[in-house]
């Protein structure tokens, strides 16, 4: 609800908003006294009042109008809402983009506009009251014996609503879970099926289980059917009572204002059975939406960050220790000396903190410990320029829905054909590339899924050599490439200028490498040459021999 009050009234919705209820309710008044203009006429015998007439009608229709144009507010409010939640989504903060994948930020944007149905519900139930206190006070004002008893039928008609709504929300929410079960388990089917087809058994309880939730499902809908129609039934009892009350009490004069007062009742009815189940429906649909909009940022940023546009001497790394939480066991320790130029391989069993050494260096996560560059506390520098000077590849990079020519000059421009071509040859993706149908132009799918691992890789190292960066940290970013593709790509890198950091359980990738780090225990252990490291015949003695034997 904080949102919800943050979006309307941090923009014109909330101007928008009042206007509709006052129109609503003013056009209901006019239409009240619209109704009892003719029973006045046929009581007092005089002529029928036409300026009255055309003056309540031209009221009504004007309220009308604007009463349907500020139904706007809610696009106003989804706008508003958008806004936020850009302001969430595009931060430096990692751990944010650690919690929360694409996945989670593509549904939470989709869900913002369902997300205001939680106000049109609320203004549908408040427009719907206001309705039916302006005909009940008018029949009280005209006729008090039969207003009173309408009073009475009006206050059990909205207590019965309510009792009635409780068993009905909770059998909808149950077949809500049960058919989130249930589309959970086609999900697994339709992604996991070979794997689910390799497990006995896996693939006829995946199918039990879909034939029982679908049963229950219906069960559920079911129950909640009956007791709409319980609740409809009542509903029709006590319309008859009001017929009755309505021979005894009224006349023909006022026939026509308490047959709207009957309609208004109805509509009352008919919205609060629809629109509280609508609320508790958008609440679960928008979960991840309220939650997302609930994180607090935090930048790594300061006021007087230092900008960085170029690399000059050596990264310097002195007792580096980092975990997640108040643990520091991720890395503990971690000393290293890279000088500009040198190409630097870092080795070491799964889980290690390889992975996680270059994210920090990407000035993803804050550390203890010191890691400098050319003199500058990577905690003093301005996150969003070390960019300027740093490219990074993971394992799986990321590869956007469009053609293979817009992933390769992503975050670049100026860039012409002749550049482009070369930066693909480099990354031995250009044969590949030619020899599909449309060439650059073609469409690689969401997330790259009509590419391999290994083109993937590629693509992203075509991106990475075109943008030139002096120091490339690359996380496994030849892992998915055959011999030949990876040959071509080290030795490219081995011939550049530039600084590389590269993360490898290949160890051939790094073996050509100026120094080589192993890490064990999430510690460096030794580092060397690999010949140097050879002779020590330490750790990455055991598993070079490991790897040339198998």
């Amino acid at each position: 609800m904080k949102y919800v009050m943050k979006a309307l009234f941090g923009s014109r919705a909330w101007i928008m908003l009042l206007g509709k209820v006052v129109c609503e309710g003013v056009s209901t008044w006019m239409e009240a006294s619209l109704l009892l203009l003719l029973p006045e006429v046929i009581k007092t015998g005089e002529a029928f009042p036409k300026k009255e007439f055309l003056l309540y009608g031209c009221i009504i229709i004007i309220c009308r109008f604007i009463a349907v144009a500020c139904r706007n507010y809610r696009h106003t409010v989804a706008t508003k809402i958008t806004s936020l939640l850009i302001e969430t989504a595009a931060t430096d903060d990692i751990n944010f983009h650690t919690m929360y994948g694409g996945d989670s930020i593509q549904s939470a944007k989709e869900n913002i506009f369902p997300f205001t149905g939680i106000i049109e519900s609320l203004v549908t139930i408040i427009t719907a009251l206001l309705n039916v206190s302006i005909y009940t006070y008018r029949i009280l004002s005209e006729i008090p014996n039969f207003g009173y008893c309408m009073l009475v039928l009006y206050i059990v008609l909205v207590v019965i609503t309510l009792l009635t709504n409780v068993p009905y929300q909770r059998y909808e929410k149950l077949a809500v879970e049960v058919k989130k079960n249930r589309n959970r388990l086609f999900g697994e089917l339709a992604n996991g099926f070979l794997l689910i087809f390799m497990l006995p058994g896996k693939l006829e309880d995946i199918k039990n289980k879909l034939l029982i939730d679908n049963a229950l499902t219906e069960k559920m809908f079911r129950r909640r059917d009956i007791v709409n129609a319980l609740s409809m039934s009542l509903f029709s009892l006590l319309y008859y009572i009001g017929i009755y009350l309505l021979f005894q009490y009224s006349t023909a004069m006022s026939l026509l204002l308490i047959i709207g007062w009957y309609g208004q009742v109805i509509d009352m009815i008919i919205s609060i059975i629809l629109t509280i189940p609508e609320i508790a429906s958008y609440k679960a649909a928008v979960s991840v939406l309220l939650e997302i909009l609930a994180y607090n940022n935090i930048t790594t940023n300061s006021d007087d960050a230092v900008r960085i546009n170029s690399f000059n001497s050596e990264i310097k790394i002195e007792s580096l220790s980092f975990g997640y939480g108040d643990s520091d066991s991720v890395l503990q320790d971690i000393s290293m000396k890279i000088h500009k130029g040198t190409k630097v391989g870092i080795v070491g069993a799964s889980g290690g903190g390889k992975s996680t050494l270059l994210k920090i260096l990407c000035g993803f996560y804050n550390y203890n410990g010191s890691i400098s560059i050319d003199g500058i506390e990577l905690s003093d520098i301005d996150n969003r320029s070390i960019g300027n000077i740093v490219g990074y590849i993971p394992q799986d990079p990321a590869i956007f829905n469009g053609t293979i020519k817009y992933n390769i000059l992503y975050g670049t421009e100026g860039i012409d054909d002749v550049r482009l071509v070369e930066a693909c040859k480099k990354a031995n993706i250009y044969e590949f590339i030619i020899n599909t149908n449309a060439g650059f132009e073609t469409n690689v799918g969401p997330n790259g899924l009509k590419l391999s691992g290994g083109q993937k890789q590629r693509l992203a190292l075509a991106r990475m050599f075109l943008r030139n960066p002096q120091v490339l940290l690359l996380d496994e970013a030849t892992s998915a490439l055959d011999n030949i593709s990876e040959k071509k790509v080290t030795d490219t890198l081995a011939a550049s200028d530039a600084t590389v950091i590269q993360v490898a359980h290949r160890l051939t990738t790094v073996k050509g490498c100026d120094c080589i780090y192993v890490i064990d225990n999430h510690t460096v252990v030794e580092y060397g040459t690999h010949d140097e490291l050879l002779r020590k015949e330490g750790l990455y003695y055991k598993l070079w021999n490991q790897q040339i034997t198998e």
